[in-house]
């Protein structure tokens, strides 16, 4: 028996179709990879979430130049499933009894590298689009979201750039300084996309 897994991200689409999904499994930039290659077109599968289980026929999409992998659902299957728009799962599909199970992973790591600009207006960090989706952070242009490192914690209002091949992480001076970083050096971090919240864990090497 083998398992294999892999992050991908709820698209809900319209319809009340129960019986297809489909899956994207190889965008380039994605957290991860672990299911590129491992379920063929059109394969039956259990889908399962919980005590919710039912038989579906798999899609695979063709996605490449993308930051987040997908799974695409009706509206109909994403009520039965309690499935919500851009919601961050773990997949884990089982080839010896075709079961693909779903679990809620509302936590990514990633690494990101701290830059810094006076220029910015008090109170916003910038996050690229690219780095953004790849993090589960659907958040709009505007939103607030907390910034955290140790004890110390920031609201600011992400100001996004449009732009899925941009990953930059900017703050002010004062914000860096405040947060105990270093512009310029690469951390390790965890977003909580529930929380809204990212968190500095560790800086790394560069």
């Amino acid at each position: 028996m083998a398992v294999r897994k892999g992050t991908v991200d709820v698209s809900v689409g319209s319809g009340s179709d129960l019986n297809n999904i489909g899956l994207s499994p190889d965008c380039g930039g994605a957290i991860d990879n672990g299911l590129s290659g491992v379920i063929p077109n059109g394969t039956i599968v259990t889908l399962r979430r919980g005590g919710i289980k039912r038989k579906v026929k798999i899609t695979i999409g063709d996605a490449t130049e993308c930051v987040a992998n997908t799974i695409q659902v009706s509206r109909a299957l994403a009520k039965l499933f309690g499935l919500r728009n851009q919601a961050r799962f773990l997949l884990a599909y089982n080839t010896a009894t075709k079961t693909l199970t779903m679990r809620r992973k509302p936590v990514t790591i990633d690494t990101l590298t701290v830059t810094a600009s006076s220029a910015m207006r008090p109170g916003r960090v910038t996050i690229g689009l690219g780095l953004a989706q790849r993090d589960g952070n659907y958040l709009k242009s505007g939103s607030i979201i907390t910034i955290r490192h140790g004890r110390i914690s920031l609201k600011l209002r992400m100001v996004l750039i449009d732009d899925i091949f941009n990953n930059d992480f900017t703050l002010r001076p004062r914000a860096i300084r405040l947060l105990g970083l270093r512009a310029n050096n690469k951390y390790r971090i965890a977003y909580n996309q529930v929380k809204r919240e990212l968190v500095f864990i560790r800086q790394v090497s560069r």
